[in-house]
C-alpha cells in the first residue's frame, strides 16, 4: 500500500523531503522507501531501502462484554485491568441508551472486543452484530471466550459474526454446542511456536491444565491457525477439533477460545 509520496527538488546535488505516515497495526513492520530513478542513474540498486519499525500503542482500549459474573469473567477482567497500558470498559447487560451509542458510534474507539460467555439475543446485542463484523473487517480485534452461552449456544453460528471468526460453527438445529467432559488441550505445532503463547509456555511448559469442558467448534477457516486442539473430539472433516484458534478477517484479527471454567 502506498503510504505517502512527494517530490524532492535537487539543489547543489542534494535534496530533502518530509513524508508523514501512519502505521495502523501494532507489531513489527517494514516500510519501503524508494525514489523514481532520475535520468542517467547508474546505480539503481541504491534507489530503494527497507526500514523496520516496532509499532506499539500507548494504550490499548478493550471492550469486555460478559453474560454472567463468574470467577472466569472476574479473573479476566482483573487481569486486563492490572496492566496500566490497557483501558478496559466492562459490563454485563446492555439496556441503556449509552450502550446503544457504544455499539453504533463508539465501537471504532476500541482496539479489541472480548465477548465472554455472552448470549447476544436476550440483551439486544444481536442487532449490533453487523456493526461488530464491520468493525473487525475494518481493523478491529475480536476475542470470543467460551462458556454455556458462547459460539453456537450464544446465537453466533449464523451471519454476520460467524464469518469473521477463525473457526466454523455448526448452526444446524439440534447440533451439539458443548462437551462438558473435562480434558487437557493438546498443543499444536503452530501453538508451540506462536509468540502469542510464549509467556504461557514459559509458565506451564508442555502440559496444559485440565479444562472442565469445551464448546464444540468446527474446522479452522481458511487463513486461520489452531493453537490448541481437543485430545479426542474431531470435526466433521475428521481433523482434531480446535480449542484455541486465531485468524484474520479483512484488516482485523480474531481469536476463538472454546473453553471456560464455569460449566
Amino acid at each position: 500500500a502506498l503510504l505517502a509520496s512527494g517530490i524532492a527538488h535537487v539543489k547543489d546535488g542534494k535534496a530533502a523531503i518530509d513524508l508523514t505516515i501512519t502505521l495502523e497495526r501494532a507489531g513489527a513492520r517494514i516500510v519501503e522507501v524508494a525514489l523514481l530513478p532520475p535520468p542517467g542513474d547508474t546505480i539503481p540498486a541504491n534507489d530503494r531501502r527497507l526500514v523496520t519499525f516496532d509499532v506499539a500503542r500507548e494504550r490499548v482500549r478493550v471492550l469486555h462484554v460478559a453474560g454472567r459474573p463468574t470467577n472466569d469473567v472476574r479473573a479476566l477482567r482483573q487481569w486486563l485491568k492490572s496492566d496500566a497500558s490497557v483501558d478496559v470498559v466492562a459490563f454485563f447487560i446492555l439496556r441503556t441508551p449509552t450502550d446503544d451509542e457504544l455499539f453504533t458510534e463508539h465501537l471504532p474507539s476500541f482496539d479489541a472486543i472480548v465477548l465472554q460467555d455472552f448470549d447476544a439475543q436476550p440483551y439486544g446485542l444481536e442487532k449490533y452484530l453487523p456493526n461488530v463484523e464491520r468493525y473487525v473487517r475494518g481493523g478491529g480485534g475480536l476475542v470470543m471466550v467460551g462458556g454455556q452461552n458462547s459460539f453456537v449456544a450464544g446465537g453466533y453460528a449464523g451471519p454476520p459474526l460467524a464469518s469473521v471468526l477463525p473457526v466454523d460453527l455448526d448452526g444446524t438445529p439440534g447440533a451439539t454446542s458443548a462437551d462438558t467432559s473435562s480434558f487437557v488441550p493438546d498443543w499444536t505445532p503452530e501453538g508451540r511456536a506462536a509468540p502469542l503463547l510464549s509467556l504461557l509456555r514459559d509458565v506451564v511448559g508442555d502440559e496444559l491444565p485440565q479444562m472442565p469442558g469445551a464448546n464444540v467448534l468446527g474446522d479452522v477457516r481458511p487463513g486461520g491457525v489452531a493453537l490448541w486442539s481437543h485430545p479426542t473430539r474431531t470435526t466433521r472433516s475428521g481433523a482434531k477439533m480446535p480449542v484455541l484458534a486465531v485468524g484474520e478477517a479483512g484488516d482485523g484479527r480474531t481469536i476463538a477460545m472454546g473453553v471456560d471454567g464455569a460449566w
